[in-house]
């Protein structure tokens, strides 16, 4: 059961390959079998269910970390958010240079040649010191946290909020004019975005109430068949502690 929902290959292949711009023949595999595709996980998730999923977006097996409960249309779920991988070491370099903490070099995501880093909005958990170069940015949880809410006895996300920034990695301008070269080495931010699932339709709803349901009416006859013994069990004790108070009432009365 712990397999449900896995992925097995990507396009036939266990894994994806990500591309160096300087040498086309260069590749970096990510190994993605066995992650989810965070659109379903397998039933009754503990706190300590070990989940990753495949973030197309980072083209990254992202490992999720349990957090804590959370309720979503009255609904009690866990909330778990997205940890930073292990990443290999020909992945997180860009221009020559380690990205910061947080930060995802997807030019090799692609074949492409465009510099670009993914990280959270606003930089939030990132190592990178975005105030040295920009105003206006507030990076906290609430606003800028990836996560998923996911219903533990049915491994349906309730709620989903994924989160990314795209930035530009510069690289090297000290050679250009006093205009352009104090952007040397920067990453700036472009966009971000935020994809939230929102809420549940009424037939998915219903389905997780009466799946909810159907489960505690499963449970309901041996509870019965419980009650019925432990009643059982008291009526007979009660019986011979009357048995046994009346005969030695009796023995009393003969004496």
């Amino acid at each position: 059961m712990e397999n449900f929902f896995r992925i097995q290959t990507l396009n036939g292949e266990y894994s994806i390959k990500t591309y160096d711009r300087a040498n086309s023949s260069s590749s970096c595999s990510i190994n993605v079998k066995g992650a989810f595709d965070n659109s379903l996980f397998p039933p009754f998730i503990t706190k300590n269910t070990s989940l990753n999923i495949f973030v197309s977006e980072l083209c990254r097996v992202i490992p999720l970390h349990y957090q804590r409960e959370e309720t979503k249309q009255d609904l009690n779920g866990y909330r778990y958010v997205l940890q930073r991988p292990n990443e290999k070491e020909c992945l997180p370099v860009e221009n020559g240079k380690p990205l910061p903490k947080d930060m995802y070099d997807m030019s090799k995501c692609v074949n492409n040649d465009i510099p670009t880093a993914f990280s959270a909005p606003h930089f939030y958990g990132s190592s990178y010191n975005w105030s040295e170069n920009f105003e206006g940015l507030n990076p906290n949880a609430e606003e800028h946290e990836a996560y998923i809410l996911l219903l533990p006895m049915m491994g349906i996300p309730i709620n989903n909020n994924l989160r990314f920034q795209s930035n530009m990695v510069l690289p090297d301008l000290s050679y250009l004019d006093n205009k352009l070269s104090h952007l040397s080495n920067k990453i700036m931010p472009r966009l971000w975005y935020d994809f939230e699932m929102g809420k549940l339709p009424f037939i998915v709803h219903f389905v997780m109430y009466t799946n909810i349901l159907q489960r505690m009416v499963m449970i309901l006859p041996p509870l019965a068949a419980l009650w019925s013994l432990n009643k059982i069990i008291k009526i007979r004790r009660q019986f011979n502690y009357k048995t046994i108070n009346n005969t030695y009432n009796q023995q009393k009365a003969n004496i």
